[in-house]
This record gives C-alpha cells, sequence and structure tokens, in this order.
C-alpha cells in the first residue's frame, strides 16, 4: 500500500516552511514541513523514523546556538511531532471502531521542549479489539 498522509498537515502561516528568525536578525533558519513529510513517506522502519527526527531536532539545536528564538523551537517541534503522528495514523487500519488521539500536556499546548516525552490520551468508545490494542501499543513506543 502506498503511503498515506493527511493533506490538512500542520503548515505554519498557511505555508510549507516556517521561518525561525535568529534573534540578531542574522540568516534565518527555515523549517520546510513538506520536506519532512517526504523524508517522513520514504522512512520504513520506526528506527529510520527516530533518525529523521534526530536529525531535525540536531537542526533545530543548531538553530537554538545560532540564536534563534526558542518559542519558536518549542511550537517547531510540536509541529513536527504533529506530522509525524498524522502520518502514522493513517498508516493504519483502524476498521470500525471509534478511537481518538488527543495530545496532552506541553505537547498538548503545542510547548514541546527538546528531549521531553510525548503526552499523548488513547480514548476508545468500548475496549480495543486485539489489533488495534497492538496498533496502540507499536504507535506509543514509537
Amino acid at each position: 500500500m502506498a503511503p498515506l498522509f493527511n493533506s490538512d498537515a500542520p503548515k505554519a502561516s498557511n505555508t510549507s516552511v516556517t521561518p525561525l528568525i535568529n534573534i540578531d536578525d542574522a540568516a534565518p533558519f527555515e523549517l520546510s514541513y513538506n520536506t519532512f513529510l517526504t523524508q517522513l513517506a520514504k522512512t520504513k522502519t520506526a528506527i529510520e523514523c527516530k533518525v529523521l527526527l534526530q536529525d531535525y531536532q540536531e537542526q533545530m539545536d543548531e538553530a537554538f546556538k545560532a540564536g534563534v528564538d526558542p518559542g519558536l523551537l518549542i511550537q517547531a517541534r510540536s509541529k513536527l511531532i504533529d506530522m509525524l503522528l498524522r502520518y502514522l495514523w493513517t498508516q493504519e487500519d483502524w476498521g470500525e471502531q471509534k478511537i481518538a488521539l488527543i495530545a496532552v500536556g506541553g505537547y498538548g499546548r503545542g510547548e514541546l521542549h527538546p528531549r521531553s516525552d510525548i503526552d499523548l490520551l488513547f480514548v476508545l468508545e468500548k475496549a480495543a479489539s486485539k489489533k488495534n490494542g497492538e496498533t496502540i501499543g507499536r504507535m506509543v513506543t514509537y
């Protein structure tokens, strides 16, 4: 099956690129969400996905060192995780079961600090089917 993703993926200011301007007005650091989605679609394993996220975190670490506003970097990290979760969600066949995925904590507020955990809440109308329980387990250990 070809990879799918929600075309409503989060975008900054209705663009596919978030400019993160350095505090000293030096050259901006730009984070392309379209590029991230393209690279994400090429990953085949959780390990490859983690490596991709680490690459983006390293870019954001460098941007921080260059003087980019930390608040913008925190929001950018939240948006990357939003995109990752939306992508992973659409890769699964959830069947007829009604399931909601809710971001809570700092992530839910759009304030995902570097190296912080990602708090998620799965809400189900009834107990998860065996298949969906396994899928949820995979998602939380991704």
